[in-house]
């Protein structure tokens, strides 16, 4: 089971920041089985079973201000119809203490947090990754719960 990350860093994420966001979110879904795969920009790795692909647009300040209808405290939002999630960057570093640390965890919870929104049905739970607000500090552990788990790897199954 692999999901492929299609990264796509507008806001020029320092890179200890998205290796940290990165390791982040690989260990989140490693938890449930699935590894991630990250790729810059459109490059497509060769194809596998059980492979499902996700765009993820790491947005500047700028880009999100243009942004309409988006909650002004939406660190992130996802788009199923285009397996897009968009991450709002300066938002998140607004909201940690700005040490890169904090900031590359919580980012990294965020995009494991708006692809699990991909892959599961709509709504929040009230623990785990997929609360509607998670715990910005970089030791607070977030997961899938069970039920969480075993929907996303039968979605890999099932393609």
């Amino acid at each position: 089971r692999i999901l492929v990350m299609h990264l796509y860093d507008y806001a020029k994420v320092p890179d200890a920041q998205l290796i940290l966001a990165q390791s982040e979110a690989d260990w989140v879904y490693a938890d449930i089985g699935v590894r991630l795969l990250w790729v810059r920009g459109k490059s497509i790795p060769a194809a596998a079973a059980a492979t499902i692909h996700v765009n993820v647009v790491i947005m500047s300040g700028a880009l999100a201000d243009r942004e309409t209808g988006i909650h002004a405290n939406a660190r992130g939002v996802s788009d199923k119809p285009s397996a897009t999630v968009y991450i709002y960057y300066t938002r998140i570093a607004d909201s940690t203490s700005h040490a890169w640390r904090d900031t590359g965890s919580l980012l990294g919870r965020i995009i494991a947090h708006e692809a699990g929104h991909l892959l599961l049905p709509e709504g929040h739970s009230k623990s785990g990754i997929m609360r509607a607000f998670l715990d910005p500090s970089p030791f607070a552990v977030q997961r899938f719960n069970d039920e969480q788990g075993e929907t996303i790897r039968q979605k890999f199954d099932s393609n």
